[in-house]
């Protein structure tokens, strides 16, 4: 039912905006003449990008999953009519096309910490029953692949991936070795798409000083490694989300860039 709501409404409201030219002075109420996509539209990051973008009076269209209450925080980040909230899903290539046909710069945010499951196994496209919703092959490595062929159909001006630093086809972790192959897969598709290896990212949201926070607070000690800290191992090049949503805003402007 949702889909039937939304989609035709944004296909209409897509293509009255496609025929406007760039106006205003470049704030929240303009419009900068560039539509952008953002997949994983409802994470900790993307949050913020989609604030950075909507200051610049960026058309945006969020693809998301699950419910649209999910998203409506995402609102207030834009003028009236700039932000199209589309129902999509990794594995229906139609709703990824209705979420970019009209864009002219495509980010792919999505990925996961860990593997979400069920208690009851369902049956999987290929005819095997799986516990996983999402593995990380199949979040990090087969969405974006599918997204990329997507833009290439659609013929995107600018495909822009966010990896992780972590990244390596030889690590023992399946989260890392996942992130370096869905790197090699966008490449396969798109070999001028743009690939940012992301570090630690804090912010008010974020799972890593809240999480030193919370343990600090429930506990009376706090763990630290003698030996890490005096080597150093541990040291970390964090990055704030909102110089983060910045620098990712002004990737939209160059060819081609690897973090």
């Amino acid at each position: 039912m949702i889909c039937k709501v939304y989609q035709p409404a944004v296909t209409h409201v897509a293509r009255h905006f496609s025929q406007l030219s760039r106006y205003g002075r470049g704030g929240r109420s303009s419009n900068s003449g560039l539509t952008v996509t953002v997949f994983g539209s409802t994470g900790f990051v993307s949050r913020y990008l989609l604030s950075e973008l909507g200051a610049c009076g960026t058309r945006v269209y969020a693809p998301f999953r699950g419910d649209e209450l999910d998203v409506r925080h995402l609102k207030p980040m834009f003028d009236l009519g700039q932000l199209g909230l589309i129902p999509f899903h990794a594995r229906d290539r139609d709703t990824i096309k209705e979420s970019i046909q009209h864009s002219d710069v495509v980010v792919n945010l999505i990925g996961k910490s860990y593997e979400t499951k069920h208690v009851v196994p369902t049956r999987r496209t290929d005819g095997k029953l799986s516990r996983t919703n999402f593995s990380f092959e199949d979040t990090h490595v087969n969405a974006a692949r599918t997204i990329a062929e997507v833009a290439k159909e659609c013929g995107v001006s600018r495909f822009i991936h966010i990896s992780a630093t972590a990244a390596n086809l030889n690590s023992a972790s399946r989260w890392s070795k996942s992130k370096a192959e869905g790197e090699n897969a966008v490449r396969e598709v798109l070999n001028d798409a743009i690939v940012v290896r992301l570090n630690t990212v804090f912010g008010p949201e974020d799972r890593f000083l809240n999480l030193i926070a919370e343990a600090s607070k429930r506990l009376p000690f706090f763990p630290l490694n003698q030996r890490w800290r005096e080597s150093g191992s541990t040291c970390l090049r964090c990055r704030r989300c909102e110089g983060l949503a910045c620098t990712y805003s002004e990737l939209r402007r160059v060819s081609r860039i690897y973090f």
